[in-house]
């Protein structure tokens, strides 16, 4: 069953110092990604593995991430918020 009307965010933070198109890549889910109820969901990231940041960050460079879905109401503009992991590993800064 699709749930009408509300729009699954997914925003992941958990100390992130920099832009995060130069250090983390979300796979899955999509932007807006419509998940059905009662099934098995995989989230899916990338640490990328070359900085794009000058100078680089590495002394501020994040060990884990916290994942949290997002349900908000397009009509009432409210939401509802459920944290789903916290603890995600992250590879250390690569050399």
């Amino acid at each position: 069953m699709l749930i009408p009307f509300i729009t699954v965010f997914l925003f992941l933070i958990h100390y992130i110092l920099a832009d995060s198109p130069s250090v983390l890549v979300i796979n899955a889910p999509q932007p807006n990604q419509q998940l059905t109820s009662k099934t098995h969901f995989n989230l899916t990231y990338t640490i990328v593995g070359s900085q794009t940041t000058n100078p680089p960050f590495s002394a501020y460079y994040f060990n884990s991430l916290a994942a949290e879905f997002i349900w908000k109401d397009r009509s009432g503009g409210q939401s509802q918020s459920l944290k789903i992991s916290s603890s995600l590993d992250c590879a250390p800064y690569p050399a």
